[in-house]
């Protein structure tokens, strides 16, 4: 993704992360709390893939 696309993205989110009215409801549905750089996003999100890789496999679990 274009650099200056992922900026517009990143900041349009960030800003709609400080409505207390998204923060209540993303907090409803138990998301994990945002607004961190795209880069530490990034390495959360391949974290959590390493986390949940293997008991994905071996639960042979598979999307809908």
């Amino acid at each position: 993704m274009p650099a200056p696309v992922l900026k517009a993205l990143h900041d349009a989110a960030a800003h709609a992360l400080k409505d207390p009215e998204v923060a209540r409801r993303l907090a409803d549905f138990r998301s994990v709390d945002g607004g961190q750089s795209p880069d530490a996003f990034c390495a959360y999100v391949q974290s959590e893939m390493k986390r949940w890789s293997d008991i994905v496999r071996i639960a042979k679990i598979t999307a809908e």
